[in-house]
């Protein structure tokens, strides 16, 4: 068990007008963190707010994107992280026409990897026989349809 340093950047998968954005944005970002701090994980959620003067919660589909610190692991400065995450966001921010762009950093005092069986496929009881492959924003529409909430 050891201390764990988590970066988090929430990318949005909708422009301000709604418009879908590449898929490849998102990889873009994936993959300049993964370079950084060695992988990320990526998964999907809802950014929900309050418009100014309107009765309705908006939610928008985003991404989030993550990499971890395990302590113990070969480490940049907090300083350094800090200056690579902000430039990241603010750079993806302005690509996006973003206001904002939600970046942070979270230390925990919990964290392991639990060791597992690993070998080259899963029992076939876990196996869609016929192969398809459900992309992550399927899943995230079925999570989490697009919803607009009165207050």
């Amino acid at each position: 068990m050891a201390q764990e340093r988590e970066w988090r950047l929430v990318v949005p998968t909708v422009d301000n007008s709604g418009n879908p954005l590449r898929a490849d944005v998102v990889m873009k970002v994936a993959r300049d963190m993964a370079e950084y701090f060695g992988g990320v994980t990526v998964y999907p959620a809802a950014g929900c707010y309050w418009p100014k003067d309107k009765p309705d919660m908006h939610c928008d589909p985003d991404m989030v994107i993550t990499s971890s610190e395990l302590e113990g692991a070969p480490r940049r400065s907090d300083a350094a992280n800090e200056a690579f995450m902000t430039l990241l966001a603010n750079d993806v921010g302005k690509e996006l026409g973003q206001e904002n762009m939600y970046v942070s950093e979270i230390t925990t005092d919990y964290a392991q990897w639990v060791p597992g069986q690993e070998r080259a496929t899963a029992d076939p009881q876990f196996i869609d026989p016929r192969g398809i492959r459900v992309p992550a924003s399927k899943i995230f529409e079925e999570i989490m349809p697009a919803r607009h909430l009165r207050r």
